[in-house]
């Protein structure tokens, strides 16, 4: 399910968020990402 459609199942216990399901490949897009916003909020070294 997750590989045909990219995107994040979210699971639910009793109408309550509980956990999310993703690909790996959603995965390591997502915190490829994550790296690349924190490293430009990084000051640089000159």
């Amino acid at each position: 399910m997750c590989h045909n459609s990219n995107e994040l199942v979210f699971v639910t216990k009793n109408g309550y968020g509980d956990m999310v399901v993703m690909s790996m490949e959603t995965y390591e897009k997502n915190m490829f990402m994550h790296d690349v916003e924190k490293s430009w909020q990084m000051p640089r070294k000159q």
